[in-house]
């Protein structure tokens, strides 16, 4: 009678210990060589995210007028932002009335950039503060109320609006030029006439200020 066979001839059996012996002693030699290489786990890079700018650190705060003397040389306007970057440094532009035409049909009166970038971060960090200097000898302020918006992206096309619509945030703050202790000082100023309908804006902007 012959006895069933439950396992590899004897010939295979050798080579397979000849096989795992011979994988041992790699092993072990890689050990001792300090070299053992081990599968590294693929990442993601995650993807790049629109900078956004924190409300709540605004320095000044959004909550109180912005009074401009007459002996004022500048202004300082700071934030905090939460981006995902992918290595693109995050950069910033200031504008006087933005949602207001000026004569070459951009939508705001002035602008001050460019500003030194804030390096590029990631989600991870958290968020990064930040302060910018507005020298208003840049600007021409006119006496009375005006807004000053502050608007975050990675990068900015030749009319100073960012270069994709959907990579950016913003921050406004209310500006009056007077003196405060002037009893024809106003306290508040009115919405933009435009702030029923649709101010002009940089995401409908086409160069020789046509608007979509």
């Amino acid at each position: 009678m012959s006895v069933p066979s439950f396992g590899p001839p004897m010939g295979a059996a050798a080579s397979v210990a000849r096989a795992l012996s011979s994988a041992a002693l790699t092993a072990l030699a890689l050990l001792a060589s300090g070299c053992l290489l081990l599968s590294q786990p693929d990442h993601e890079t995650p993807p790049q995210t629109a900078p956004y700018l924190i409300a709540s650190a605004a320095s000044p705060s959004q909550l109180q007028v912005v009074y401009i003397h007459k002996e004022d040389v500048f202004l300082d306007f700071g934030a905090a932002v939460l981006s995902e970057d992918n290595s693109v440094d995050v950069e910033i532009a200031l504008y006087l009335d933005y949602g207001t035409r000026n004569s070459a049909g951009r939508p705001y009166w002035d602008r001050e950039y460019p500003f030194e970038a804030i390096e590029a971060g990631t989600m991870a960090e958290g968020q990064r503060p930040f302060v910018r200097r507005w020298f208003l000898g840049s600007s021409s302020v006119t006496a009375g109320c005006h807004t000053l918006t502050m608007v975050a992206s990675h990068a900015f096309d030749v009319d100073v609006c960012p270069a994709d619509p959907k990579d950016m945030s913003s921050l406004t703050w209310q500006l009056i030029k007077c003196d405060p202790d002037d009893p024809s000082c106003p306290t508040s100023c009115p919405e933009l006439a435009c702030a029923a309908s649709k101010c002009p804006s940089c995401a409908d902007f086409n160069p020789g200020g046509e608007a979509q």
